[in-house]
């Protein structure tokens, strides 16, 4: 009996945030196969003047259904997932690397680990630009009483590098961009763009919106920078907020010591 497979990949990998070179740890947020962000949230964008730092959760499944041909005819069966595998990462900017844990970037089926991407050094203006990746991944899985083998490719993350953070929330007074690093140990900064009409708050809540940080900012016009000292934090999930008593914008911030 010759048996002809096509396990699916794309859709058992999940993604967080990184700590340090050549580790990281899987965003507790998250218990069930997929991708956190998915392709469509992306990847964030890395600022020149900062490390890029990035994780990659991995929640491989017990198994997945996948069609085999059988003698001619497609047959629905279930496989038993042994491993994915990531084989590579195409399109990094340079300077660029990427870990995992487990090493050898091959993680088990029904289990969960993570891979980190990272620059090796701050980000610099020849680096500024748009970089589609492509992730390669190899399955290995049983069905039927036969080993299973499969190759594919994931797309539609890109890692885009900018002069400074994009703006990506606005309001009609205010704008503010996500925070970066996120994660982050020790200190993260967030962009801000105002018209210079009001005074914003901004505050620091934890998971269960209690407020654990605040200050008031002078009024500013145009693009600033401001540090937030999490050295204090607790690794968890926090959120900052930024209002101005019309409007506010609420981003979540990732602690990892």
């Amino acid at each position: 009996m010759r048996i002809l497979n096509k396990i699916s990949l794309v859709g058992v990998f999940v993604t967080s945030g990184l700590l340090a070179v050549g580790q990281c740890t899987p965003d507790p947020e998250y218990t069930t196969q997929g991708i956190y962000p998915n392709t469509d949230q992306g990847l964030p964008s890395g600022v020149v003047g900062e490390k890029y730092d990035q994780t990659i959760t991995v929640i491989v499944p017990k198994d997945t259904n996948v069609t085999l041909t059988i003698l001619g005819a497609e047959t629905t069966v279930k496989v038993a997932l042994t491993d994915i595998t990531v084989t590579g990462i195409g399109g990094l900017p340079n300077d660029f690397s990427y870990d995992c844990v487990p090493t050898g970037c091959i993680f088990p089926g029904e289990q969960t680990g993570c891979m980190k991407i990272y620059s090796n050094s701050v980000l610099t203006d020849s680096q500024i630009g748009e970089y589609p990746l492509k992730v390669y991944l190899e399955s290995e899985g049983k069905a039927l009483g036969a080993t299973h083998q499969q190759k594919d490719t994931l797309l539609g993350y890109t890692i885009k590098v900018d002069k400074t953070a994009s703006i990506g929330s606005k309001t009609k007074n205010f704008g503010v961009s996500q925070n970066y690093p996120n994660p982050c140990s020790e200190n993260t900064f967030v962009d801000l763009l105002s018209d210079g009409s009001t005074v914003l708050n901004f505050e620091i809540r934890n998971i269960v919106g209690e407020v654990i940080g605040h200050q008031e900012l002078n009024r500013f016009s145009g693009n600033r920078k401001f540090e937030i000292d999490v050295s204090s934090f607790g690794s968890g999930t926090y959120f900052y907020v930024i209002s101005d008593g019309e409007s506010s914008v609420t981003n979540r911030l990732l602690v990892y010591k």
